[in-house]
């Protein structure tokens, strides 16, 4: 066994939700995360105390931190936009 790889696994799957999902179920947590029990419960404890998490009190469901992935309003624009009726234009000369 390599020291520490489901840990990382772990924080991988955990990352991906979070890239993914405003809100994730606590059972798909447990599954992505391959953790129940106790020690699903020590995993979203770090998780609130380290990343932001919040556990709701109705359902348990997590809630995630806010990111430009899983919140279209916060994404970022990373481009130049091109008016459409600059590309209109250039339309007639393509054809």
């Amino acid at each position: 066994a390599v020291p520490g790889f489901e840990q990382a696994i772990q924080a991988y799957a955990s990352h991906l939700l979070s890239l993914s999902y405003q809100k994730v179920p606590r059972s798909v947590l447990a599954e992505a995360v391959n953790m129940d029990g106790a020690s699903l419960d020590k995993f979203i404890e770090q998780q609130v105390t380290n990343s932001g998490w919040i556990v709701e009190k109705e359902g348990g469901s997590i809630v995630l931190p806010q990111n430009e992935f899983n919140h279209p309003e916060l994404k970022k624009n990373t481009g130049e936009n091109v008016p459409l009726e600059h590309i209109a234009r250039i339309f007639p000369i393509l054809g």
